[in-house]
């Protein structure tokens, strides 16, 4: 989750068939009904198997993405993995082992995304098994959406959602923002460390990507703890440049297993606006 240039958060998948099909489907549903899936550094990492999924709020199916990144000098980055078991399950005893759709895509058939349900990925591969839990935490309600005039530019406006943060509990918040149909590739997250329980007005920026006249959505997801230290953690990075020589490696996945990407159960809502 909040922040995703577009060579940094698309996966360069490497297929020999429906490609065009399988890219279509990365951007429209995988995460957030649009977004893009993340482009890890990985200039001197050893090949890694990289694994992308999520469960929402929204009706299903899901999906998980799995595939293995190739050595940084090799001209493709990932391989698509047909052979993988892939099984979602929930704490109310519901298992659903994923269909392979198309190369690397698995989806869901019976798994429902519930608020406060704890979730549990499980990837069988090669003898090794890859694990994430990742609780669905409860939506908080976007009440409004503005956009504004951004003070410190003479022109472009900022996205400025409206919502009550509930108190004496921790959230977590990613923001997704589309001008038009176009996603906007950037990572916009927060806590709530200095707005717990009150009524938050703060702009999350994108304020370089608006003008008047455009038409602006902006997702609102609720994620857990883990989820934004990854997606934090992500963002700093492509904020420092990933070929800097002092950047941050990859951000520590919520997988256990010894690999790269993340599983996430979360809540999505959205707004939009036509800016004037």
């Amino acid at each position: 989750m909040d922040t995703f240039s577009i060579a940094q958060l698309q996966i360069q998948i490497s297929m020999s068939r429906n490609k065009n099909i399988l890219i279509a489907i990365l951007i429209t549903i995988v995460f957030s009904s649009c977004e893009k899936v993340i482009d890890y550094n990985l200039k001197g990492v050893e090949p890694a198997v990289v694994i992308e999924g999520a469960v929402t709020n929204q009706t299903g199916p899901y999906f998980v993405i799995v595939s293995n990144s190739q050595h940084f000098k090799d001209s493709n980055q990932y391989v698509t993995i047909n052979n993988a078991t892939v099984i979602i399950s929930d704490d109310v005893g519901n298992v659903d082992t994923l269909s392979l759709i198309l190369d690397g895509l698995y989806q869901t058939k019976t798994t429902v995304g519930v608020e406060a349900r704890t979730y549990t990925l499980s990837v069988f591969l090669e003898g090794k098994i890859y694990t994430s839990v990742c609780k669905m935490p409860y939506q908080v309600e976007l009440d409004t959406l503005f956009a504004e005039g951004d003070p410190t530019t003479d022109s472009g406006f900022a996205l400025t959602p409206v919502y009550e943060d509930p108190a004496g509990v921790t959230n977590f918040y990613r923001f997704n923002a589309f001008e038009g149909s176009d996603h906007i590739p950037l990572i916009r997250v927060r806590n709530d460390k200095s707005t717990n329980g009150t009524r938050v007005r703060q702009p999350v920026g994108f304020n370089n990507y608006y003008n008047e006249g455009d038409s602006a959505t902006l997702e609102m997801m609720c994620i857990d703890e883990q989820v934004y230290q990854y997606l934090f953690g992500l963002s700093e990075t492509i904020n420092t440049g990933l070929n800097a020589p002092a950047s941050p490696g990859n951000p520590i996945s919520n997988i256990t297993g010894g690999c790269l990407g993340y599983f996430s159960a979360h809540t999505i809502q959205k707004k939009s606006l036509l800016i004037h």
